[in-house]
């Protein structure tokens, strides 16, 4: 394929003139050899003057058509580089070569290629971008959910292992009586665990399809988050957590569901992490169209190299704050994540004065 990117008018200019001189060359000499003959003959000096004349101007119109082609033929030259800077995606604003009508038109045609390609190679690099950008979320997703894998196969051999040992211990006789029950209940909680992480680890897999769908609604935050305090009454006695409250009615279009699944780890993880006879602050407010919640567990911190790995599963933070006789799955606030991000709600967790504060924003 001849890729000739030396684009010239020399050819058109040969097309043009070289016939035109040719022709006119031709022309000429049959006029002139019987002009002369005929000065010579006739010998009359007005005559041969008036022939000179003839033959000056014969002389000078090809040399001015010519000039004259050459002015016409001058803009496409112009409009040649500019087609090849087009053809390298160089883009300009548009420039006035000549006012030659027809060249306009022709320039008009070309200003209207560039924009459609200017336009079309800006949507292919958009396009590009959000291709490298998807492949990348993917190759994340595809990272943390092996490292999720690792991490629950990891988690499960605890429980597992002392299910199993239970198990052999029992039906070796090793224990007998209370020893035994208290052994069935150990293993009872052991499976509970198990079953719970199990649980939450196809929660997580199930909000990461692309065909899962939110069944969303509008309902009142408020009166969840009273519904959920309520279901945590014995924890809060248990732990003797002191519960203070600041609810407004703030409506909220969401999975109620996905939201009352966040609400729970997130209460349950202040109970859990809080020292005795601490405040835990609960606070629900309507700002603008956003509902937002906030609960603050008091007298806790979380120390700064561990607070951007909140979120993470199966981090431990200060264990000296964990209540030593309960035990959760380790993936509670990883889901609450899930969640939030499938929603786009901006949420976190941070450091306060004498506390530690989660907080999500939604919409109404």
């Amino acid at each position: 394929m001849n890729n000739n990117n030396n684009y010239n008018f020399e050819s058109l200019k040969r097309k043009i003139l070289t016939p035109y001189l040719i022709t006119y060359g031709i022309s000429y000499i049959l006029i002139l050899i019987p002009a002369i003959v005929s000065a010579l003959k006739i010998r009359n000096l007005a005559y041969t003057i008036c022939l000179l004349l003839i033959l000056l101007v014969l002389t000078i119109c090809p040399v001015i058509y010519f000039l004259f082609v050459l002015h016409y033929l001058k803009p496409l030259n112009s409009i040649t580089n500019y087609i090849k800077d087009l053809s390298q995606f160089k883009y300009y604003k548009k420039k006035e070569f000549t006012d030659i009508r027809e060249y306009k038109i022709l320039l008009n045609s070309i200003y209207t290629l560039s924009s459609l390609l200017e336009e079309t190679k800006l949507n292919y690099e958009q396009y590009k971008a959000r291709i490298n950008d998807l492949n990348e979320k993917k190759m994340n997703i595809e990272i943390q959910e092996k490292d999720l894998i690792y991490s629950i196969s990891h988690e499960l051999k605890t429980p597992i292992s002392i299910i199993e040992a239970g198990t052999y211990a029992i039906l070796d006789g090793i224990y007998t009586g209370d020893e035994e029950k208290e052994q069935l209940n150990q293993i009872l909680k052991q499976c509970d665990l198990s079953i719970s992480m199990i649980q939450s680890v196809l929660n997580v897999f199930k909000l990461g399809r692309s065909d899962f769908k939110l069944n969303d609604e509008t309902f009142n935050l408020n009166e969840l988050v009273n519904e959920k305090i309520k279901s945590f009454d014995d924890l809060f006695k248990k732990y003797n957590q002191h519960l203070k409250v600041n609810i407004e009615t703030a409506p909220m279009y969401a999975d109620k569901t996905q939201i009352s699944t966040v609400l729970s780890n997130v209460i349950q993880n202040a109970i859990t992490n809080s020292i005795p006879n601490s405040d835990i602050i609960i606070t629900v407010k309507k700002v603008g169209k956003e509902a937002i919640f906030e609960i603050i567990n008091t007298n806790a911190q979380i120390p700064d190299d561990k607070i951007n790995h909140i979120f993470e599963p199966f981090v431990k933070i200060d264990e000296s704050h964990t209540k030593k006789d309960y035990k959760g799955n380790g993936l509670g606030l990883y889901i609450v994540k899930q969640i939030l991000t499938k929603y786009g709600f901006d949420f976190g967790i941070v450091n306060v004065k004498n506390g530690v504060k989660f907080y999500f924003v939604g919409k109404i």
